[in-house]
């Protein structure tokens, strides 16, 4: 189980701009790189209806709906809807922003496409997993395209041994906390069990140190295209992280394309 305060994770997001970007997130130019994608493989008109799970500020969001497109962004962290849904009121766009999770949602039939990023899919139960997918097939009108990256199992990766790699980082600031402070990120592997475990270990220069534990969930291919299936979306194309080329084996992370039956 997570254990990862993502509301105040959230909020202290937006105090680590970095440019145009924010810092823990992807950067400017690979989210240009990817809206762009998207949209050639959504292959939509102008106006159409676009669904973005986990919005977060808005920065996929804002791209498409600058491009002319209708995008609905959901998100449970209030701070990153309130301040997603600030930028689109200023510049225009035709974008709305729902403080809502994607597993309570409730659109039935209203999207031409939807999409989820950061690998948010390796994080969910098996459970939640499931659920998710029938409401984006619920949101979907028939022949829309779902779009989301994830990790999926290597070749040979249930073959290695269980492993351990630690980064320390000391920062000003980061999404964990605004006063100086060190990081520590411990990355556990279980391949027999297609699993890593992430510790993290926050500590102030002041104040008692504060650790977080989040789950990954290794995925494979042929189970998570029947997973897909079973909520009525049938995979057109498995794509690596440039969301151009097809995936190589080896890969791990990738883009599954889904359309809805």
């Amino acid at each position: 189980m997570d254990t990862i305060p993502w509301e105040e994770q959230a909020e202290q997001l937006l105090r680590c701009r970095e440019g145009d970007g924010y810092m823990g997130l992807r950067p400017p130019a690979r989210v240009d790189d990817e809206v762009a994608a998207l949209l050639d493989h959504f292959a939509l008109p102008a106006g159409a209806s676009i669904l973005d799970l986990g919005c977060g500020p808005g920065m996929y969001s804002a791209r498409m709906g600058a491009r002319g497109y209708a995008v609905t962004g959901v998100d449970i962290a209030r701070p990153v809807i309130e301040h997603a849904r600030a930028v689109a009121t200023a510049a225009g766009l035709p974008c709305r922003y729902l403080t809502r999770s994607f597993l309570e949602m409730e659109f039935d039939g209203e999207f031409d496409a939807a999409f989820l990023t950061n690998s948010t899919i390796n994080h969910l139960s098996e459970d939640a997993l499931d659920e998710l997918l029938r409401r984006v097939r619920r949101a979907l009108r028939p022949g829309g395209l779902f779009a989301c990256d994830l990790v999926v199992l290597p070749r040979d990766f249930h073959e290695q041994p269980p492993s351990e790699s630690r980064t320390i980082f000391t920062l000003p600031r980061s999404p964990w906390s605004d006063r100086p402070h060190r990081w520590l990120e411990r990355k556990l592997s279980f391949p027999a069990e297609g699993q890593r475990v992430v510790h993290h270990v926050i500590v102030p220069e002041r104040g008692a140190p504060r650790e977080f534990w989040s789950r990954f969930v290794m995925l494979e291919r042929p189970a998570f295209s029947r997973r897909l299936a079973r909520a009525g979306l049938d995979v057109e194309a498995w794509l690596d992280q440039d969301l151009r080329s097809p995936a190589l084996p080896e890969r791990e992370l990738v883009w599954a394309l889904a359309r809805a039956r």
